[in-house]
């Protein structure tokens, strides 16, 4: 089979574009996506993450539930698709904060990746999975050493959406 492609562009409520996560969900009896394993940074199992809200993604031909979110402040956008072989399917979306918090910063004070010997993520997917859900700030925690996640805000360029500081979590052995 010849695959298509799915090209996205998502942006939020004032047409800027947004880190997102996309699911992409097979129909009838389609096997499920798998575009990468647990230790992808783009594409997770039938998941995509994007920093801009911008992204190009081969798939079968096929009919597709699509879900796009942006964390708990926006609401998620739900779209069917049909990917003929061959073809570039357009998929726009706008995402709408429906939850304001002004003077409030959302965290997650524990952060880490493959550094900590505990799992088998990135820190440069672990930084797309948090800007996706929408988390603003996140110090790195890794294991047993001081880390940054700077580099890969940096090369994201989502530093006005996600900052962080270096970070340490201290663990016994035998991590």
């Amino acid at each position: 089979f010849e695959p298509g492609v799915v090209a996205a562009a998502i942006t939020d409520h004032v047409g800027k574009p947004i880190a997102c996560k996309v699911e992409f969900a097979t129909k009838g009896d389609e096997p499920a996506l798998n575009f990468g394993p647990e230790t992808a940074e783009f594409s997770v199992g039938n998941l995509v993450y994007t920093a801009n809200g911008k992204f190009q993604r081969t798939v079968p031909p096929g009919k597709y539930s699509i879900t796009i979110s942006h964390g708990p402040e926006y609401d998620a956008v739900e779209r069917e698709i049909d990917v003929a072989p061959g073809s570039t399917v357009p998929l726009s979306a706008m995402l709408n904060r429906t939850v304001e918090t002004p003077g409030w910063v959302s965290g997650d004070f524990h952060s880490h990746s493959t550094p900590s010997g505990d799992n088998t993520s990135s820190q440069l997917g672990r930084v797309l999975n948090l800007v996706a859900e929408q988390i603003e700030f996140a110090p790195c925690t890794e294991h047993n050493r001081i880390s940054t996640y700077r580099p890969h805000i940096d090369r994201l360029g989502i530093a006005s959406q996600l900052a962080t500081v270096s970070g340490i979590e201290l663990t016994s052995t035998p991590l």
